[in-house]
């Protein structure tokens, strides 16, 4: 009798801590949204479809510092690669959460060899618009 009771009890319980186990880790951790068994994944754009881009203040272009081509990335020579390769996970990371990481996003050795212009650093993120089929970029934080 006691074992079916606590068995009932486990059931309820048990997924209520996993939930909110999920919702302190993605709103108060390093945890983002897609991870950690998709709780709340589609209340957020994927990392993949965000960018980090430095908007140059004189013509208003925009050149995209993370991520990069793979074409682009092959272009360049072993100790850029290098670099890039280095600042990958910082940089993904500030995509997710730039207000917290705006010091590491500027003081990363990949961001510094983009910055030598007068600007502005901006994480965008692409809007898919399915009826126009079409992409935009929209941009989500800027370091004014």
């Amino acid at each position: 009798m006691k074992l079916k009771r606590l068995f009932k009890i486990s059931l309820i319980l048990m997924p209520l801590i996993m939930i909110s186990w999920q919702l302190y880790a993605s709103n108060l951790q390093n945890l983002t949204k897609w991870k950690g068994c998709g709780y709340g994944m589609y209340t957020d754009s994927h990392g993949e479809y965000r960018a980090i881009v430095y908007r140059l203040k004189n013509t208003d272009s925009l050149i995209q510092v993370y991520p990069i081509r793979k074409d682009d990335y092959h272009r360049l020579d072993e100790s850029s690669q290098s670099i890039y390769f280095k600042a990958g996970k910082a940089l993904r990371v500030a995509s997710f959460y730039p207000e917290w990481y705006e010091k590491d996003l500027k003081e990363n050795p990949w961001v510094a060899r983009f910055t030598n212009q007068e600007g502005n650093l901006e994480i965008h993120r692409t809007d898919l618009d399915i009826d126009n089929k079409i992409a935009r970029s929209v941009k989500v934080y800027s370091y004014e």
